[in-house]
């Protein structure tokens, strides 16, 4: 993330093994978040996953 002091804006830089991916100029403070949100969420964290551990005996259904 970089700030551009003179203007009171952020130039985000998404970047996978030093090479850069997506840049985003002009950002918000307050919309940093959100720009946040859209280069780096896929979305997985939303989901809830469930693993059920038996431990050698019948399970029992309520």
């Amino acid at each position: 993330m970089l700030y551009e002091r003179g203007l009171d804006l952020y130039a985000v830089e998404l970047r996978r093994d030093g090479e850069l991916i997506e840049r985003v100029d002009e950002v918000f403070f307050d919309t940093l978040g959100e720009t946040l949100e859209r280069l780096i969420d896929d979305g997985s964290w939303r989901r809830i996953r469930v693993q059920c551990l038996l431990s050698g005996r019948k399970a029992v259904r309520h």
